[in-house]
């Protein structure tokens, strides 16, 4: 029961960063695919200039989560 309440308050903590994280491999979704079908570099620098948001979101995610997880406690 412990375990679930901590799930909870951890979910409802990092609500914003989990959601921009999802809605970037949202975005990405078909360049991922395509990317794990068939790697190529030109796959990979096609989807990192087109889509420059998404991927700079998701490269920063580890140092957001631990910044927003200092700020909650």
């Amino acid at each position: 029961m412990n375990s679930l309440l901590n799930f909870k308050r951890y979910l409802f903590n990092h609500t914003i960063p989990i959601a921009l994280i999802v809605a970037s491999l949202w975005e990405l979704k078909l360049e991922l695919r395509l990317l794990f079908e068939n790697f190529t570099y030109t796959a990979l620098f096609f989807s990192i200039t087109h889509h420059p948001l998404p991927v700079l979101v998701l490269l920063s995610s580890p140092s957001l989560l631990t910044v927003y997880n200092f700020r909650r406690k």
